[in-house]
């Protein structure tokens, strides 16, 4: 097959490998490749699950460069939907405005340095971060199970302690569901359960909206 035959092909793959569109193109590359892998079963798809928390030192009280940080994970819903399915909107998003903007506005400068390239990745990816919150807003609903998990429904399950510490004071854990984690707060009336330590969610205080919890016997660990 010679090159000449499909110009418009090789132009478009010109226009993916071009410095301001490879960083996105190559995104979109790595979450084809993974969702097919996962399509064949060799790669679960909750891999790179996680919930947006917080570690809290000893006294409860997080940094408030920390806290800023988590306000805007949870404003851009990460957290709140799959990071998987988060990164497929923001790399589609990414892919797709840096295409078109380097093809129709750019301009594709013959001149365009390093810096220059970097100054227009870091553009198009401030704007995606704004449309991947678009396009997973609508899709916050379909993975909030808030509701399946009363209070009545989560005693008797286990959770992880997410926090540095769990006290008598507070503290926090997570616990596993079928989408993202649901993080609770929770306190304990036995010794401080640490960062990683496996509990049972023994009762519920109303007043406070807080669990009690404490550490099961060894046996039932999964």
């Amino acid at each position: 097959m010679q090159i000449e035959e499909h110009p418009a092909i090789f132009q478009f793959f010109e226009y993916c490998l071009a410095w301001p569109v490879m960083p996105a193109s190559t995104l979109m590359a790595l979450i084809l490749i993974y969702g097919l892998i996962a399509l064949l079963g060799a790669a679960d798809l909750d891999l790179f699950e996680f919930d947006v928390d917080v570690d809290v030192d000893v006294d409860g009280h997080a940094g408030s460069a920390t806290s800023v940080g988590l306000v805007v994970l949870k404003f851009l819903n990460l957290g709140d939907v799959p990071i998987i399915i988060w990164l497929a909107c923001f790399g589609l998003f990414w892919w797709s405005l840096s295409l078109i903007l380097w093809v129709f506005f750019d301009g594709q400068p013959e001149d365009l340095t390093f810096w220059g390239g970097a100054i227009l990745v870091f553009r198009n990816a401030g704007i995606s971060l704004l449309g991947a919150k678009g396009l997973t807003e609508p899709l916050r609903e379909m993975f909030d199970e808030t509701e399946q998990y009363t209070p009545q429904k989560l005693i008797g399950r286990l959770c992880e302690v997410s926090t540095y510490e769990v006290t008598d004071q507070g503290g926090q854990a997570r616990i596993k569901t079928d989408a993202a984690p649901l993080l609770i707060d929770v306190r304990t009336e036995d010794d401080p359960l640490h960062k990683g330590d496996i509990a049972t969610v023994v009762a519920y205080d109303a007043a406070t909206k807080t669990y009690q919890i404490k550490q099961p016997p060894t046996e039932i660990i999964p």
